[in-house]
């Protein structure tokens, strides 16, 4: 199965999105899993999740190396509640230009081998810049000074990224947080798109960010074969911003995810096969808040202000910040912000 994630499509930076794919056969050479391009963006593959078969290695190349990481299966084993004999690897690697995933077996071959994980894309301000040695342009060197970015990093008073699946950080930033639980009716079988919808459509008020923080589904109901049941969520419009093939997905546990999303979102299931007669449990997690001007400077058109007033308010309020001394546009570009 083809990477359904492009992190140069990203759109509302930072993005969490899990990958859950399942691989028809892997043999002795390497069955690539997923191949990605990262740029303008810088994207950390985390969170990993790796079916428990014998023999089994998941090799990762970053940004052109052959062999980065080697995360192999039948080496000391986390045994976690998301899957019975999950190898859960609780790693994580950036790439600022390319990442690949590849599975490979040290002897013999496995058939519908599953692997799952996030991939966590951001934008990266000057300060990453530096942290990850990527070149600065000659406009981002004189921010750099000016905001004494150097001396700042060194000294360690700038702190690294949060996850973004850490609920005990992330989550307090939302004054609501929604579970929206659905059984759905059993599914038939050559359910294509658009599929089952779980649920029902959100719709996002004006001046509004909402976040898809967490989504399961009930996966025994179906086949667990390449490509026969996915978990679909549309983003903003976007048909198959997530895209999950369900032999990956754990048993009504919540995977951790952070989708930002300002229109609309709808949940869905696509099935060959169907559920056998059986109803399906679906449930997905929300956090919202109110938006912000920070939120419209990082965001640019893709958030753009509609209200003439708003945008006249939010005007007034950049002026006095910068009479103050503080860039606040300045700010997001360096990382302060």
């Amino acid at each position: 199965m083809t990477a359904i994630v492009d992190p140069r499509r990203t759109r509302l930076p930072p993005e969490s999105i899990i990958e859950s794919l399942n691989t028809a056969t892997v043999g002795t050479s390497n069955a690539i899993v997923g191949s990605y391009q990262c740029d303008p963006f810088v994207s950390t593959l985390e969170n990993f999740q790796i079916e428990s078969t014998n023999n089994l290695d998941m090799v990762l190349a970053i940004d052109g190396a052959a062999e980065s990481e080697k995360l192999r299966t039948n080496a000391v084993v986390q045994i976690t509640d998301d899957h019975t004999g999950d190898r859960a690897r609780f790693s994580k690697f950036t790439a600022k230009r390319t990442a690949e995933v590849a599975l490979r077996m040290t002897a013999a071959t496995a058939a519908n081998v599953y692997s799952r994980y996030n991939i966590t894309t951001r934008a990266p301000s000057i300060i990453d810049k530096i942290r990850l040695d990527m070149p600065l342009t000659s406009e981002e060197e004189q921010l750099a000074t000016e905001y004494n970015v150097y001396d700042k990093i060194s000294t360690g008073v700038i702190p690294k990224w949060v996850s973004l699946l850490d609920k005990n950080e992330v989550w307090k930033m939302f004054d609501r947080i929604r579970e929206y639980p659905t059984m759905l009716a059993a599914i038939a079988a050559a359910t294509a798109a658009p599929g089952v919808t779980a649920g029902y459509q959100i719709d996002v008020p004006q001046e509004t960010v909402y976040v898809l923080l967490g989504i399961s589904m009930d996966s025994t109901q179906f086949a667990g074969v390449f490509s026969d049941t996915f978990l679909c969520v549309d983003i903003d419009g976007i048909a198959n911003y997530m895209r999950l093939d369900a032999s990956g997905i754990p048993v009504n546990a919540i995977m951790p995810c952070y989708i930002p999303f300002i229109q609309k979102m709808l949940v869905r299931v696509e099935s060959a096969n169907g559920s056998a007669g059986n109803t399906v449990a679906v449930n997905y997690i929300v956090g919202r808040r109110p938006a912000t001007i920070v939120d419209h400077l990082k965001w640019g058109d893709k958030f753009p202000v509609r209200n003439p007033v708003d945008q006249m308010e939010m005007d007034k309020i950049l002026n006095k910040y910068e009479q103050n001394g503080q860039n606040i546009k300045k700010m997001i570009k360096v990382g302060l912000m």
